[in-house]
């Protein structure tokens, strides 16, 4: 069963790090960031091909996407965006930065 999970602002230095990186590639504040979640995906676990929409009284899609790899993986693990004809493989620190417009 794959269960998320979140980090909220600044709870760590990493975690802080991370914000602030993602904050200077997106030129938008942390404020405007969504918590970190963090998931893994056991033996033939996938994400199905879905649209990144914001929840509840929010509703509408999100600014952008940003996926770091944490660990590698020796097959599978890749992530392909139909849209944009792009496929990143699983490899610590791989990074996809999708703008949606």
């Amino acid at each position: 069963m794959l269960i998320p999970l979140f980090f909220i602002r600044y709870q760590t230095p990493v975690v802080r790090n991370i914000q602030d990186r993602v904050a200077l590639l997106t030129k938008l504040p942390v404020l405007h960031q969504e918590s970190i979640q963090v998931l893994r995906y056991g033996r033939g676990q996938y994400c199905h091909e879905h649209l990144d929409l914001l929840p509840g009284d929010e509703a509408g899609p999100r600014m952008a996407t940003i996926l770091i790899y944490l660990m590698d993986s020796e097959e599978g693990g890749e992530v392909r965006d139909c849209r944009l004809g792009v496929e990143l493989k699983c490899e610590i620190n791989a990074q996809l930065f999708e703008p949606h417009t």
